[in-house]
């Protein structure tokens, strides 16, 4: 089994959370080398400020992920941390070396990577 990880900034509307959402996935999909039906779990973890919306609706209802177990977190609240954020987690029943995604205002959390 392998573990993606990612994150994005999104503003809180239902819209952006989604299209961010959607966009991080699909760029996980696009650096890592892995069929779809091999996904078994997506955790999401957003920021207390983002309440508009759930990440897990709009990856699920976009991929055609009926089968995948999603469960979406309040991210431990931490003073000075990152705004807007949306993590995510794919785990992925393959065996590949994992490119981890940080991507847009996110970048910030994990410089190493970019």
């Amino acid at each position: 089994m392998v573990v993606i990880r990612g994150a994005v900034v999104a503003q809180n509307t239902k819209q952006d959370i989604a299209t961010q959402s959607v966009a991080l996935f699909n760029e996980i999909l696009s650096k890592n080398n892995f069929e779809l039906q091999h996904v078994k779990a997506i955790f999401f973890s957003a920021t207390k400020d983002l309440v508009a919306s759930n990440p897990a609706t709009a990856v699920r209802t976009h991929f055609g992920l009926n089968k995948v177990a999603f469960m979406c977190f309040q991210e431990m609240h931490v003073e000075n941390s990152l705004p807007n954020c949306i993590r995510i987690a794919v785990f992925v029943d393959e065996d590949f070396e994992p490119t981890n995604c940080y991507v847009g205002g996110a970048k910030v959390l994990r410089p190493d990577l970019n």
